[in-house]
Protein backbone atom coordinates (compact mmCIF):
# COMPACT_ATOMS: atom_id res chain seq x y z
CA UNK A 1 0.00 0.00 0.00
CA UNK A 2 1.31 3.42 -0.76
CA UNK A 3 1.60 5.69 2.53
CA UNK A 4 1.72 9.13 0.89
CA UNK A 5 -0.75 11.71 1.42
CA UNK A 6 -2.38 13.33 -1.68
CA UNK A 7 -4.01 16.12 -0.74
CA UNK A 8 -1.96 18.58 -0.72
CA UNK A 9 -1.18 18.32 -4.75
CA UNK A 10 -2.42 20.88 -6.84
CA UNK A 11 -3.78 20.02 -10.24
CA UNK A 12 -5.09 22.95 -11.45
CA UNK A 13 -5.86 23.25 -15.38
CA UNK A 14 -3.61 25.69 -17.75
CA UNK A 15 -5.45 29.03 -18.38
CA UNK A 16 -7.12 28.68 -21.65
CA UNK A 17 -6.63 31.27 -24.14
CA UNK A 18 -9.18 33.02 -25.66
CA UNK A 19 -11.18 32.32 -28.71
CA UNK A 20 -11.01 35.63 -29.53
CA UNK A 21 -7.59 36.14 -28.79
CA UNK A 22 -6.60 32.94 -30.96
CA UNK A 23 -8.97 34.65 -34.04
CA UNK A 24 -7.60 37.80 -33.79
CA UNK A 25 -3.61 36.15 -34.09
CA UNK A 26 -4.85 34.08 -37.17
CA UNK A 27 -6.05 37.12 -38.86
CA UNK A 28 -3.42 39.22 -38.61
CA UNK A 29 -0.86 36.61 -40.09
CA UNK A 30 -3.63 36.15 -42.53
CA UNK A 31 -3.29 40.24 -43.22
CA UNK A 32 0.34 40.23 -43.07
CA UNK A 33 0.46 36.64 -45.47
CA UNK A 34 -2.32 38.89 -48.38
CA UNK A 35 -0.02 42.16 -47.69
CA UNK A 36 2.89 40.47 -48.97
CA UNK A 37 1.50 38.91 -51.86
CA UNK A 38 -0.60 41.40 -52.93
CA UNK A 39 0.96 44.20 -55.23
CA UNK A 40 1.61 47.95 -53.99
CA UNK A 41 -0.07 49.74 -56.34
CA UNK A 42 -3.30 48.06 -55.89
CA UNK A 43 -5.58 49.65 -53.15
CA UNK A 44 -6.46 46.78 -51.52
CA UNK A 45 -4.57 47.60 -48.21
CA UNK A 46 -7.93 49.23 -47.80
CA UNK A 47 -10.16 46.56 -48.00
CA UNK A 48 -7.73 44.51 -45.48
CA UNK A 49 -8.23 47.33 -42.72
CA UNK A 50 -12.10 47.22 -43.71
CA UNK A 51 -11.58 43.03 -42.88
CA UNK A 52 -8.86 43.64 -40.19
CA UNK A 53 -11.63 45.76 -38.20
CA UNK A 54 -14.48 43.43 -38.98
CA UNK A 55 -12.97 40.23 -38.07
CA UNK A 56 -11.83 41.97 -34.60
CA UNK A 57 -15.57 43.41 -34.00
CA UNK A 58 -16.38 39.68 -35.04
CA UNK A 59 -14.01 38.24 -32.81
CA UNK A 60 -15.35 39.52 -29.56
CA UNK A 61 -18.24 41.66 -30.52
CA UNK A 62 -19.48 44.53 -32.10
CA UNK A 63 -20.93 46.44 -29.19
CA UNK A 64 -17.43 45.96 -27.10
CA UNK A 65 -15.05 46.42 -30.51
CA UNK A 66 -17.21 49.60 -31.16
CA UNK A 67 -16.74 51.00 -27.33
CA UNK A 68 -12.87 50.05 -27.28
CA UNK A 69 -12.43 51.84 -30.51
CA UNK A 70 -14.39 55.20 -29.41
CA UNK A 71 -12.35 54.40 -26.25
CA UNK A 72 -8.96 54.77 -27.97
CA UNK A 73 -10.37 57.62 -30.37
CA UNK A 74 -11.16 59.40 -27.55
CA UNK A 75 -7.89 59.15 -26.14
CA UNK A 76 -5.92 59.44 -29.49
CA UNK A 77 -7.97 62.90 -30.18
CA UNK A 78 -7.38 63.68 -25.90
CA UNK A 79 -11.08 64.55 -25.74
CA UNK A 80 -11.57 62.41 -22.79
Amino acid sequence: MDNFNYENIDFKRLPKIPKHVIWQAVLMIAVRLLWGIIPPNNHFWMVLIIVNLLGWMASYGWRMALLDFRTWLDHMTKEI
